[in-house]
């Protein structure tokens, strides 16, 4: 699936706002070469393509007939990631799939199946795990730095002006909890290693919008963490993103922000650090590590599905009320 000079040769099937930031940042990667971009709206593959010097096509299986594609990056709408998914198998491909991996469990286990007689290297793309600031803060939490952690708070705010209409379309896989929650549940469970055991989610969508724009769950970790989440969308403006995460443990605290700022705070004093890394290529530099073997570590279709599968959860906590008991999942992670 890798040229014999040891190049990836990557399709990008989606030309949205993802799609476009993943073709130029896997093109500045050694080993990398972004041969084709897929979308549906030809004209815009066009314009994505010719920036990077890929060539535009309209549906996966040419691109790959015509280029000899080994792998593929999708970011299309997610309501569409299980068949693209699928696709992608067939054509026996490298897979990055951005987060979420699909809108449902049920779409998830489609997913797996077809991997798994496909072969190759599938990976979901939860961007937060490659941020220098969310690593360093697992480090210091698995470290025992703030003892035994007991509380998470975890708030993402954003708003845009010009959103892809799909965001605000349940049936396409908009809302904020399949566009948002998928982060949350992944980054939990992998700064702390313990399963989301249980959780309550309520949600709003204003009048005129068919898709949810506001959410906030409460969740259990384990016997002895407990978690909340606020997420919420604003249309129709643009507005700096807020995004705070604090941990409190036994022996400190530890606080993240939009700024890329660590501040831990013990009985020792307060220290802080600052990050500039960029994610994205260091997630697209993991995902090419992935396809030559290189894979320890890396988020792969089991937690995409455990995502999804909490998602769900909240999803129907939103909807029904009450407190929704979520089964350990280790066997898929």
């Amino acid at each position: 699936m890798i040229d014999e000079d040891g190049v990836l040769r990557l399709a990008v099937w989606g030309a949205g706002i993802m799609g476009e930031r993943v073709a130029r940042a896997a093109s500045s990667l050694d080993g990398v070469t972004v041969v084709a971009v897929v979308d549906r709206e030809g004209e815009r593959a066009r314009s994505v393509g010719d920036r990077i010097g890929a060539r535009a096509f309209t549906d996966l299986a040419r691109a790959c007939e015509s280029t000899g594609a080994s792998a593929v990056y999708i970011g299309l709408p997610n309501a569409a990631h299980r068949d693209a998914c699928v696709e992608a198998a067939v054509q026996r491909l490298h897979v990055l799939v951005d987060k979420p991996l699909t809108a449902t469990s049920a779409e998830a286990d489609d997913v797996v199946r077809a991997a798994r007689h496909a072969g190759g290297f599938w990976m979901t793309g939860f961007s937060y795990r490659f941020r220098g600031e969310w690593q360093r803060a697992r480090d210091v939490i698995r470290s025992g730095a703030i003892g035994e952690p007991y509380f998470v708070s975890d708030t993402v705010v954003e708003a845009f002006r010009s959103a892809p209409a799909w965001y605000w379309n349940r049936s396409a896989g908009g809302g904020v909890i399949q566009l948002q929650s998928h982060h949350v549940f992944d980054r939990w469970e992998w700064l702390f290693d313990r399963d989301v055991t249980g959780l309550c989610a309520q949600s709003i969508a204003p009048d005129g919008h068919d898709a949810e724009l506001s959410a906030v769950i409460a969740a259990r970790l384990g016997q002895a963490l407990v978690a909340s989440s606020a997420l919420s969308f604003g249309v129709g403006y643009d507005a700096p993103p807020r995004v705070a995460l604090t941990v409190q443990g036994t022996h400190g605290v530890l606080e993240l922000d939009e700024s890329r700022r660590l501040i831990v705070t013990t009985d020792a004093g307060t220290t802080e650090e600052s990050f500039h890394d960029d994610w994205l290529v260091a997630e697209l530099a993991a995902f090419a590590a992935g396809t030559r073997g290189n894979d320890s570590g890396l988020p792969g279709l089991a937690a995409g599905r455990r995502a999804a599968l909490l998602a769900e959860a909240a999803v129907a906590s939103a909807e029904g009320g009450g407190w929704i008991s979520t089964v350990a999942d280790r066997g898929w992670r």
